[in-house]
């Protein structure tokens, strides 16, 4: 018997997200058995042909669409944060929305109406507003409606056996910090740090004497734009995070910046947990209900989609 080949088709990896170490992702394709039998008398003069000639190989792919495989769930939070949880729902909050409803544009007036999540009404920055010329410098600047922060804001996204994942807000919700609980300890991720060096600097151990190199599986790509990608693997749950860092310059000063990041997908990959969904399991990821505390978001609800609409540079 003789295989007259195979072939290989090979892409550059995006990131890090299967093997982080290997440049080059391959896909090879192989036959167990000959194209023909050269033992076979009747396709000797086909194989003899075939061998001279260039090949050609069709393949039939027939999509298996059966729904009793369970596949991975996702939740994400990305923005101010508005995130998706495993069932497909949405929800958003928005801390110290200001926008007024015809002009989308922060007011004083409205900010000093509405109360964070301690139940405390926001604070105006008269400051930040002087400077807020270019609305798509909030992303720098910040908004001029701010909590008061007594306590930070922290939604609860997944938490699952010894793992759990929680996501800090600042002013707007940004998400400025990820706290992953695992096994072995408390570890923490702060935005503003990602783009220092090799972006490990914004890695932070607490309540733990293992460090978080040897906690986690983390794949930090290089900055590209304003953009940096994080990937982090729980490697006891198997729960996989993806991140995105980003840096925002104010076009009024380019030395200000703004740091935030965004959950891209916090995937759950065990399939007995999947198929036990909320059986011991908790977080936004499985209720589909953002937890708010005391804090006002009924105005958030009625201009929010119309003021993306307007402008996506005008996020708030």
């Amino acid at each position: 018997q003789e295989s007259l080949g195979a072939c290989a088709t090979c892409c550059t990896v995006d990131s890090g997200y299967v093997f982080p170490d290997q440049e080059k992702m391959c896909r090879s394709l192989s036959m167990s058995e000959p194209y023909c039998d050269l033992n076979d008398k009747s396709e000797r003069q086909f194989c003899k042909k075939l061998k001279k000639k260039d090949g050609k190989l069709v393949i039939n792919i027939d999509i298996d669409d059966s729904t009793e495989e369970v596949c991975c769930h996702k939740c994400t939070c990305y923005g101010d944060p508005e995130c998706e949880a495993f069932d497909g729902s949405q929800e958003k909050w928005i801390l110290c929305d200001a926008r007024d409803e015809e002009t989308c544009d922060n007011t004083e007036a409205i900010c000093k109406t509405q109360l964070d999540h301690n139940g405390k009404q926001c604070v105006w920055d008269q400051s930040i507003a002087d400077k807020l010329i270019y609305a798509a410098d909030i992303g720098a600047l910040g908004s001029p409606c701010q909590s008061a922060y007594d306590t930070a804001a922290w939604m609860d996204m997944y938490d699952v056996d010894d793992f759990k994942a929680r996501i800090s807000m600042g002013e707007r919700g940004v998400i400025e910090t990820l706290e992953v609980t695992t096994y072995n300890g408390v570890y923490t991720m702060v935005a503003d740090e990602c783009f220092n060096g090799n972006g490990m600097s914004a890695w932070h151990a607490s309540d733990s004497s293992v460090p978080v190199e040897s906690a986690l599986r983390i794949n930090i790509d290089q900055v590209v734009g304003d953009e940096r990608k994080v990937e982090v693997t729980d490697p006891i749950t198997g729960i996989f995070i993806r991140i995105s860092c980003i840096e925002r310059t104010a076009k009024l000063d380019k030395k200000i910046k703004g740091y935030r990041m965004n959950i891209d997908a916090l995937i759950e990959t065990n399939p007995k947990r999947i198929e036990g969904l909320g059986a011991n399991q908790g977080g936004y990821c499985v209720t589909g209900s953002i937890v708010t505390g005391q804090a006002t978001t009924e105005l958030s609800d009625l201009v929010h989609d119309k003021c993306l609409a307007r402008n996506e540079d005008e996020l708030l």
